[in-house]
């Protein structure tokens, strides 16, 4: 058998090699790993601190748009409530809101009173209960009777 200079083979000395080469390779590997594992985290602590500040941004914008809206209603529930009080004076409403709402309630009576002139007792009651099954239906979801009243 052949031997180098000091006495060790040559395959011993390329095992030895190899064992070396694979040493620094997985002591690489480890690194390279460890910084992949780092930067994964930052990655992900800077994705969670990003979706914090959009969540804190839709909340707070979501309040503003709020608060803007239940200004609106405010101020068109104060004209109604004005105009409800114009009306219990003897006065005329100023919106047309108010006048659009008491034509609606006309309209609505005037057909009911119509209902009570034309129809027989019997047929009333009908009506009665079905409007009920209906509300109660409602009340439990489920679908209404399509039937009218």
């Amino acid at each position: 058998m052949a031997t180098n200079y000091e006495g060790n083979r040559p395959q011993d000395a390329a095992k030895d090699e190899a064992a070396r080469v694979a040493d620094h390779a997985k002591g690489a590997a480890q690194d390279v790993a460890g910084s992949a594992t780092r930067e994964a985290r930052q990655v992900a602590g800077e994705a969670t601190d990003q979706i914090r500040s959009l969540v804190s941004s839709a909340r707070d914008e979501a309040y503003v748009q709020a608060a803007g809206q239940q200004e609106k209603l405010a101020g068109q529930s104060r004209i109604v409530s004005d105009d409800l009080q114009r009306l219990s004076r003897g006065e005329r409403p100023q919106s047309d809101l108010v006048n659009q709402g008491l034509s609606v309630v006309s309209q609505r009576v005037e057909e009911f009173t119509t209902q009570l002139e034309s129809k027989e007792p019997a047929e009333l009651v009908r009506d009665v209960r079905r409007f009920a099954a209906r509300r109660r239906n409602r009340a439990r979801g489920r679908p209404a009777d399509p039937r009218p009243v």
